[in-house]
């Protein structure tokens, strides 16, 4: 079989400036490097490191596709009118240059990495190839005036949880067939417990040994809750004053940042951490130091990879009951919480609680890691996607 991955002009694969996306097509290479079973090809947008990194792989093949800024410039008012006007095209120089190489090759599978809208223009030059829609995002919904179009063009919907397939076949049921579940996955064997981590948190930032530490990793950004968790934290505190709050990802320098700020600035020294970015190869390091995970997203998640990322490590989570994140901590891997008013309050009282119990915390670590590599261990994932290709 012979297989193109259309990625985005966002960021580029090897995912050397991280992506979510990017990290997943990563991981599919990978296991082709491990056991070859597909000719793979690669669509990327060019960078230099990228296709540095790119001549190490053998088993794959990259064209680094450039784009034009200035030209798309102009492609972006025009994509501005065609939502207006819910016209079904969307323009960039990157997917034009893309497809122009891409019509000089022929596969039996072209798999396009979250952009519904790139149908039009690579269905003219696949030369007869299957089509599918790899579906990281709740965009093919009823919502979406293109949804029925786009799931009439894809010969296949790759959709990343159960909670996006049902929003894909609300859409057209008569459809239903084209659309399988193909979970994310992570790399379980670098997500880990490692002796050595124990306790690099406590040292780096000097937490004593009587204190829980809570953790959020991600985007700080208003959808993911991390306003409310502030506030949550400060509510718990009054009650618990051996809590730390370490927060990791850089804080947005907007209103949004500032409010979230202005609640820190209220606590007493050093009981929020912010801890800033850090690398993707990192991230297991920081999570192996903390006591409970707390990321109570406030938006429809359409899978929700830190949470998986946490599991991994065996820590407790504290999310919240939206998007797909009910089916990732289903089976007693988690504490979910209602999205509604009361989220501050019922947020403190849930972390108050698991703090006090550490049999609950024990339980569901070994829960969350077990789920994990049953689930979503990265060691099949290609096998996977090829079966759900044939499927």
């Amino acid at each position: 079989m012979k297989i193109a991955f259309v990625c985005n002009e966002v960021k580029p694969v090897p995912s050397v400036e991280g992506g979510a996306v990017e990290t997943l097509v990563d991981l599919l290479i990978a296991n082709n490097e491990k056991d070859k079973k597909v000719h793979i090809d690669v669509y990327s947008k060019y960078n230099e490191k990228a296709k540095l990194k790119s001549k190490s792989i053998s088993n794959t093949n990259f064209y680094f596709v450039k784009s034009n800024s200035k030209v798309d410039k102009i492609y972006n008012i025009f994509n501005m009118f065609f939502r207006k006007l819910k016209i079904k095209k969307y323009f960039s120089s990157y997917l034009f240059n893309l497809v122009g190489i891409l019509s000089k090759n022929e596969y039996d599978w072209i798999i396009v990495e979250n952009r519904p809208l790139y149908i039009k223009e690579i269905v003219k030059n696949s030369k007869r190839a299957k089509i599918a829609l790899h579906l990281h995002n709740d965009t093919v919904s009823r919502e979406n005036y293109y949804s029925k179009y786009v799931i009439q063009k894809y010969d296949k919907i790759l959709c990343v949880s159960n909670y996006i397939y049902n929003r894909v076949v609300e859409v057209n049921e008569k459809n239903k067939d084209k659309a399988v579940v193909l979970e994310n996955r992570i790399d379980v064997n670098q997500f880990q417990k490692n002796e050595d981590n124990i306790y690099y948190l406590r040292k780096k930032y000097n937490i004593s040994s009587n204190e829980t530490i809570l953790l959020y990793h991600g985007r700080v950004i208003e959808e993911k809750g991390v306003l409310e968790l502030v506030a949550a934290f400060n509510k718990a505190l009054t009650e618990n004053s051996l809590l730390r709050l370490c927060i990791l990802g850089n804080v947005t320098q907007d209103s949004y940042g500032e409010k979230i700020n202005n609640i820190i600035q209220q606590l007493p020294v050093d009981k929020v951490i912010m801890m800033g970015y850090v690398e993707y190869e990192e991230l297991p390091k920081y999570l192996q130091g903390a006591d409970i995970i707390v990321l109570p997203s406030l938006w429809h998640e359409p899978f929700g990879l830190t949470i998986v990322e946490s599991m991994a490590m065996s820590k407790p989570v504290i999310s919240t009951a939206v998007g797909a994140i009910p089916e990732i901590l289903s089976n007693n891997c988690g504490i979910l919480i209602k999205k509604n008013n009361e989220i501050i309050d019922n947020l403190a009282l849930e972390i108050l609680a698991l703090v006090k119990s550490r049999e609950k915390q024990q339980l569901l670590s070994e829960n969350a890691r077990r789920k994990v590599v049953d689930l979503y261990n990265a060691e099949k994932y290609l096998e996977d996607l090829i079966n759900k290709l044939d499927k």
